[in-house]
């Protein structure tokens, strides 16, 4: 790919937008091409109770108790205890608080929320005194939408994978990596169905860009190594990542990075070897090759991570939407050669060239490179042990300066679904309700009784 190194910011910085998602007029898109594989269903088998005569009969209790009253002619069998043992139900919204809303779309919003005095009852295992994030998302609107719908299940499945024990690697990949968003629950009501997860107090990636203007090399490459090790663990576990940029990448309460909404991602990718799939992502983050239309894989995430590292140090995008024909530009006072060669190379045109892809060893690939192991070691990075470049200052757990004014003033209250809308999920959802096997408790969260 051509570079052009330029003496002077110019043209190529712009003041970032300080505004929401919507304003920065960036929209993520997923259109399916006609040979795209369909993702599966989920289904639970349902289990039928045999008629009558196929039960077995109760076996007869054979042990005695000691006689009453000295009467030894006399002993009766100790009554057994039930069998039936009162197990914790599946969580619903009525079992959280909704103390604000955090984030809205088209589709739901994400609520700030924490658990009731009844919640107790439920089979989740949470901690009474915190506070965490909800996403509640219509029925109504994802089944007049199927790809959304589609989607939505897949964000479920691709969550669910992430339980403990449950990555390739053994019990070394657990669902709490250190840069990717902990996963609680999954459920369901009649009208919507909710994602339970950690609240990010720090707000998004986005937010502070829009704040700063860019960062400078330094701290890019703290965020970059952070988020190196997030993909690796995703790659790793056959999942595809799809949408990377600032506003899917959120601060905890330490100022370290996490991955959030994995409504793109494509679960069950267990080949290395380009794949034809929906064209997925936000346009100005998008591979030559998703973007196409052609087959692709691991690779793309790579490259979005390319474009993510260019706006970070200038405020603005590589590439416009679509045109990759014009030579990105590399100022010399905001770029050193170690971080335009990076780029550069995360932004190669040809998918097996690029840096990070299968051919030339993947993650690892990423993280030999001279821009990181200058700088840091991979396993300070893992550990948590590098100083954040941003600490937010917070006061208490529920603490939302960092939350868009537009977001956290409005109504903290779940939208009226109209009895049409009630009578039209119910009627799509007879015999074949795409929602059965979405509720979902993460082991980790599980109660044991």
């Amino acid at each position: 790919m051509p570079i052009k190194e330029v003496t002077d910011v110019g043209s190529a910085r712009t003041e970032m937008n300080k505004s929401s998602r919507q304003k920065r007029g960036l929209k993520r898109k997923c259109v399916s091409p006609s040979l795209e594989d369909q993702t599966t269903d989920l289904r639970l088998a349902l289990k039928v109770q045999g008629p009558a005569f196929m039960k077995k009969p109760a076996r007869k209790d054979t042990k005695k108790r000691p006689p009453k009253n000295g009467d030894s002619s006399k002993s009766s069998a100790i009554p057994r205890r039930s069998s039936r043992i009162a197990r914790p139900r599946p969580p619903r919204f009525e079992d959280f608080a909704v103390l604000s809303t955090v984030g809205k779309g088209g589709f739901g919003s994400v609520f700030l929320v924490r658990p009731n005095e009844n919640a107790s009852g439920n089979n989740l295992a949470l901690d009474a005194n915190g506070v965490y994030a909800l996403k509640a998302i219509r029925k109504y609107r994802l089944l007049n939408h199927p790809t959304e719908l589609r989607h939505t299940r897949e964000e479920r499945r691709v969550l669910g994978s992430f339980e403990a024990g449950g990555g390739k690697s053994g019990g070394s990949d657990r669902h709490d990596h250190p840069f990717v968003v902990r996963f609680l629950a999954t459920f369901s009501s009649d009208t919507r169905v909710f994602f339970l997860t950690e609240f990010l107090a720090g707000g998004e990636l986005f937010a502070l860009l829009s704040d700063k203007g860019r960062l400078d090399e330094g701290d890019t490459r703290f965020y970059l190594a952070e988020i190196t090790l997030a993909l690796e663990f995703l790659h790793r576990n056959d999942i595809l990542y799809r949408d990377l940029k600032p506003e899917n990448v959120m601060l905890d309460r330490g100022g370290h990075i996490k991955l959030i909404d994995f409504g793109l991602a494509r679960g069950r990718v267990h080949t290395h070897a380009p794949m034809r799939m929906t064209m997925c992502g936000t346009r100005e983050y998008m591979a030559p090759e998703v973007s196409g239309g052609y087959p692709y894989n691991r690779e793309a995430d790579w490259w979005t991570m390319g474009a993510l590292a260019y706006e970070m140090m200038t405020g603005t995008f590589p590439y416009k939407a679509g045109d990759y024909e014009t030579p990105v530009e590399y100022p010399t006072n905001i770029f050193s050669q170690l971080a335009t060669r990076f780029i550069s190379r995360l932004m190669t045109i040809e998918p097996q060239s690029r840096l990070g892809s299968h051919s030339l060893g993947g993650a690892l690939s990423v993280k030999r490179t001279a821009f990181f192991t200058s700088f840091l070691a991979w396993n300070d990075v893992y550990l948590r042990k590098l100083k954040p470049p941003f600490i937010p200052s917070l006061e208490d757990i529920d603490d939302l300066r960092y939350f868009d004014r537009s977001f956290t003033d409005s109504p903290a209250r779940l939208s009226t679904v109209s009895a049409q809308h009630k009578r039209e999920v119910l009627a799509k959802c007879v015999g074949d309700d795409p929602f059965i096997g979405f509720d979902f408790v993460n082991p980790e969260f599980l109660k044991h009784y």
